[in-house]
């Protein structure tokens, strides 16, 4: 692998056709957690037991390449589109990204999560928004309260090694081993929790105990 980039890919039944359509310059593992190993080309297939969802698999892939991680590293499940139907075109636009970008414009098509109408507003030229929070940067409109978290949608998102090397490997370590019990919620509360943790700008400190 020589690229500078690497695509994360945390995979159970998931059909992983797409993978032959992401584009170049994008090294490719897949960490399986499936009963069946699927046949990738272009990827290295890396097994895992199945535990603790995505959150455990991009928690072991830095893990285990701490020392080693690409410049940046793009974490997704095993079918991004659910999330983000055009997850292969933001691929091409890299260029842009910020240090920590999140990839998905939605949680669920049905029912719709944000609304459709807000979404068309947004691609609309219009005078305002009749929403409180954007929801594709999903900051305040009308104030800035810093009590507020901010998330994105279902734990598909690119961040640069910098970022993750702000926080010891014994953190991640912890959270794998957080994630132990199996429980559905455990895997949730990563999903909300991954722009917070890989926030530069922010002053959140974890204790490595």
């Amino acid at each position: 692998m020589s690229n500078d980039t690497v695509l994360v890919v945390a995979r159970y039944k998931e059909d992983l056709a797409w993978l032959e359509k992401v584009p170049d310059g994008i090294d490719v593992i897949v960490y399986n957690k499936g009963p069946d190993t699927p046949t990738v080309p272009r990827a290295e297939i890396v097994p895992l037991p199945n535990i603790g969802r995505e959150a455990d698999t991009y928690c072991q892939h830095i893990i285990r390449n701490y020392t080693r991680l690409h410049k940046r590293t793009i974490f997704s499940q095993g079918d991004p589109f659910t999330h983000s139907p055009d997850f292969l075109k933001a691929l091409e636009a890299r260029p842009t990204w910020s240090d920590f970008q999140p990839l998905t414009t939605r949680y669920l098509e049905d029912p719709p999560i944000p609304p459709a109408s807000v979404l068309d507003l947004h691609g609309q030229s219009g005078p305002g928004y009749t929403e409180r929070i954007s929801c594709f940067t999903l900051d305040s409109i009308y104030f800035n309260d810093t009590e507020v978290i901010s998330f994105n949608y279902a734990a598909i998102f690119c961040v640069d090694s910098r970022i993750i090397s702000q926080h010891a490997r014994s953190i991640y370590k912890n959270i794998v081993a957080k994630l132990g019990s199996n429980h559905w919620v455990e895997a949730s509360i990563c999903e909300r929790m991954w722009m917070l943790l890989f926030d530069a700008n922010s002053a959140l400190k974890i204790p490595e105990r």
